[in-house]
This record gives C-alpha cells, structure tokens and sequence, in this order.
C-alpha cells in the first residue's frame, strides 16, 4: 500500500496449518494474520495459497487457494479481502465437467477492466488448465 504496509499468503502454517493471509507493517515492524485458512467447515474458505495477493483500484485484495472451497474434490477458490473482512467468491469447479478449471495455480493478475486473470493446474475441456477471467 502507500503507506508501506505490506500484504501476503503464506501457503501452510497459521493456527490451523492450512496457510493465512497476513499484514506486515515495517515503519512499526507488527506482523498480523488477518485470515486463517481451512478455519471453516470443510475448508469451505480454501487452503493453501499458492501464490501473493493483488489489490484493485478499490483498494481491496484478491488471491486464490490452490484447494478448499464448497466442492466435494476441494478444488480451489478467489477469495476477497476487503475493510478487514475475508469472503470466498468463486469455488472452482463450479461448472459442469469442471470446464471452469481446478486448482489455480499462480494467483491472479488484474486487467485494465480491473477484472481477475489466472490459470489453473488442472480442469478445462481437455483437463490440462485453463486460463480464467473473473469480473469483480
């Protein structure tokens, strides 16, 4: 942020060992965790993090778990960090054949649209990935 703050995931660790999405402010050298992974029913908030953190023009902050979410196979969630409250909002693998992918595997990317890109590992037609655009 302008401020120096600093923001991040950690892929495992926390109080639940599932990974956490922490703060850290350098000019007062206080470190946070601001959400712990797999801390609901089912891992339904996702697991493990794969990858950092983006911030759009609002201000609010966007990555991915690479499992966890609502699906049966755990297949991966976007989740949403904003005015201090955490929210899953896409569980991957929500369509059909899961044709919208499994297992984002490097985080995401914001576009001049200001919408999420990524890709997953796994899912798609030809279950080898895909590439996902997610309009916020």
């Amino acid at each position: 942020m302008a401020d120096g703050t600093f923001f991040g995931t950690a892929r495992s660790g926390g109080s639940v060992g599932n990974g956490v999405v922490y703060k850290f402010d350098p000019a007062t050298g206080v470190y946070s965790v601001l959400h712990n992974f797999c801390s609901q029913t089912n891992c339904a908030d996702g697991r493990n993090p794969n990858d950092g953190l983006v911030m759009n023009s609002a201000g609010d902050l966007y990555g991915t778990t690479f499992d966890g979410g609502v699906h049966s196979n755990f297949d991966g969630t976007i989740f949403k960090f904003s005015n201090n409250v955490f929210s899953v909002v896409y569980n991957f693998c929500s369509q059909e054949n899961c044709v919208d992918g499994e297992s984002p595997y490097a985080g995401v990317a914001i576009d001049n649209n200001n919408n999420l890109i990524g890709v997953t590992e796994i899912g798609g037609a030809g279950a080898n990935g895909v590439v996902f655009e997610f309009k916020q």
